[in-house]
């Protein structure tokens, strides 16, 4: 990546505890409980051994302690990387064999001779073969490549692109864009805007009109139009209502000659501008001297070195807020921007961030002029733009300072882990704890105590809480809510620090204006488990707080409940 180790020769140093509770646990809730049915092994090194021949994560962990039964390909080159990059083994064909023992089932791209030569040398026993064979065989058969599977057992097979394009699936579409973006500053409420009264907006940046950078990257052909904001606006609000200022063409356009004439235009047109930047995720050629590529910001194989936005864009921003005007800032991005070198500059009243919408655009001119109200919350932190100083590109450690994420930052954030404003207003009330029989674990034991006439005995491990969640607010709206466990900093000392705050569970409801519902969640011991040194998820006695919304229980994590998360977790 840029300004780091090339991805092809990285080696990733994690300890044991951090694989188990940050690392893995995304992957495995994508093999085990989503039932992906393959697995990519990684061009880079894991602890000095490259991810296509480690034994440990792709036998150990992914077959033996989870139970995998899918089957492993390779990212195109990994296996021939093995010798020719990294250098691990002497040669090609040594490297196909070491990685078809460490669990790969498909060599993509790899020379076609290489296995078939490990096993006539006798670096490979054909039993190795005839089970990666047998499981890439299996997926074939099941996608109806190798046998005639009836038409209504296979309702994906014609599916063409008028399905994929459908009005359906582009409502589909708006929806989640929509639901997705997330609201990070709305100064005077400004937003919404309200269609009924307003005169004409201006439609500003590089990414206001590029169908291309909507998309973000690695994406196949689109099934239909892909509408730009400024196509939406226009269709939303009619032509002559929008006023389209550029300003620069490219995210990293070196020439900011444009930006100067912004603020004139904006002073002289309109009530509002919306500035549409972000990041760059397509090649481009720019409006410069020399006609050079821009680079891009976020793709394949690249590591950002700056959260600031890119180029001139935040001179653009700042052109159009000395107009006089509310300026209303979306961003179209994948990874985090540090917006505080504009987002307290006057006239900025609210910043969006929309993401990277695809072809649901118009779910996002749905948010601004509030058919919708915005209900996505941050999926990670956004930090300062000095961080990246802080924190070289190779460290994976989670605990050492400043700390990684949420559960571990020791220094301020700009926004925190699951941040976001409503339109609305919601209001939490009357929490309530109690000690419960886990229902998720429990099933055949109740039904015996039930036929038996008894009911269920609370067991240590189980807490349900129950609470009520009220939109007191003037619009409907969606509200996530999230229950957390949080942890006193001073309390917990030592290698075996826990996270000081962990998501437990989360849930997306629809309330009305005036609408009331109580919920309840049980919360089991292993939810709050974490790591130790010897990568085995524990959870420490002591106090912790459970939250939701700006609720909180305290309780004391005793003996027992360590005793069970411990269980839990050998069982798993």
């Amino acid at each position: 990546g840029g300004g780091g180790p090339p991805r092809h020769n990285f080696d990733a140093q994690v300890d044991a505890r951090d694989l188990a509770e940050t690392y893995l646990p995304a992957f495995k809730s994508c093999a085990m409980e989503a039932k992906a049915h393959s697995v990519m092994c990684s061009y880079n090194r894991v602890n000095g051994i490259p991810a296509c021949a480690n034994p440990h994560i792709l036998q150990g962990v992914l077959r033996e302690q989870w139970g995998y039964p899918g089957y492993v390909a390779s990212d195109c080159g990994a296996v021939e990387e093995i010798a020719n990059t990294q250098h691990y083994v002497p040669d090609i064909v040594t490297a196909a064999a070491n990685a078809t023992l460490a669990g790969v089932d498909l060599n993509c791209n790899g020379p076609a001779d290489s296995v078939p030569t490990a096993v006539r040398t006798g670096l490979l026993p054909e039993d190795a073969v005839d089970v990666a064979a047998q499981r890439v065989m299996e997926a074939r058969c099941r996608l109806g490549l190798l046998h005639h599977i009836p038409p209504e057992d296979m309702p994906w097979k014609d599916i063409g692109m008028e399905v994929v394009g459908s009005p359906a699936h582009k409502s589909l579409a708006d929806e989640v864009a929509a639901k997705g973006s997330v609201l990070l500053t709305n100064k005077n409420n400004v937003l919404p805007l309200n269609p009924d009264t307003l005169s004409k907006v201006a439609v500003i940046g590089p990414l206001a009109d590029s169908p291309e950078h909507q998309l973000g990257t690695y994406y196949g052909k689109p099934a239909g139009e892909v509408v730009t904001p400024l196509v939406a606006l226009r269709r939303a609000l009619g032509p002559e209502r929008v006023e389209f200022v550029e300003g620069m063409h490219w995210v990293v356009d070196s020439n900011s000659d444009w930006i100067h004439g912004v603020t004139d235009r904006v002073r002289e047109c309109c009530e509002v501008a919306l500035v549409f930047v972000g990041s760059s995720s397509k090649y481009g050629i720019a409006h410069d001297e020399d006609g050079t590529i821009t680079p891009v910001l976020e793709t394949e194989g690249l590591d950002r070195v700056s959260l600031r936005l890119p180029g001139h864009q935040e001179d653009l921003i700042k052109a159009a807020a000395r107009a006089g005007k509310p300026v209303v800032v979306v961003l179209i991005n994948g990874g985090t921007i540090d917006v505080t070198p504009f987002r307290d500059f006057p006239n900025v009243m609210a910043v969006l961030t929309a993401w990277y919408p695809g072809q649901g655009v118009m779910g996002i001119v749905d948010v601004l002029l509030g058919k919708v109200s915005p209900s996505g919350r941050l999926p990670m932190t956004v930090y300062f733009n000095n961080y990246t100083d802080q924190v070289p590109e190779t460290e994976m450690s989670m605990r050492k300072w400043p700390g990684r994420t949420y559960k571990y930052l020791q220094v301020p954030a700009a926004f925190e882990f699951g941040y976001g404003l409503s339109y609305t207003n919601f209001s939490y009330s009357a929490l309530k704890a109690s000690s419960c029989h886990p229902t998720q674990q429990g099933a055949a034991e109740r039904k015996l105590l039930k036929q038996a006439g008894k009911a269920p005995e609370p067991s240590p491990g189980c807490v349900r809480l129950s609470f009520n969640v009220t939109n007191v607010g003037r619009m409907a709206s969606d509200e996530v809510i999230m229950v957390f466990v949080r942890r006193p900093r001073e309390h917990y000392k030592g290698t075996d620090l826990p996270p000081k705050s962990q998501l437990l569970t989360f849930k997306r409801v629809h309330l009305a204006i005036g609408e009331s519902v109580g919920f309840s969640v049980e919360i089991l011991a292993q939810h709050m488990a974490h790591g130790n040194e010897e990568g085995d998820l524990v959870l420490l006695p002591g106090p912790i707080s459970l939250t939701v919304g700006p609720l909180s229980h305290d309780m004391l994590i005793s003996k027992a409940w360590a005793a069970a998360a411990a269980a839990a977790a050998a069982a798993a």
